[in-house]
């Protein structure tokens, strides 16, 4: 992940992907988002929260990554 490189002609990737945002982020869209889409061929799930994701409270985390569980 850390050295991918887009590809603008590649084929779609063979593997599942979940995308998730903020419910008010107000630097992506639901669009945005749901564009992912488009780069698989193995599945796509999107999941908006509330914007818990940078909270420091390890209690935020846990329901934030349980909630993933859907």
């Amino acid at each position: 992940i850390e050295s991918y490189q887009y590809q603008p002609d590649a084929s779609p990737l063979q593997i599942p992907i979940l995308a998730f945002a903020g419910l008010d982020d107000p630097r992506v869209s639901p669009e945005r988002v749901e564009g992912w889409a488009l780069y698989t061929e193995a599945g796509f799930r999107s999941q908006f929260s509330p914007a818990i994701i940078s909270s420091s409270r390890p209690a935020d985390k846990k329901s934030f990554l349980l909630s993933l569980r859907r």
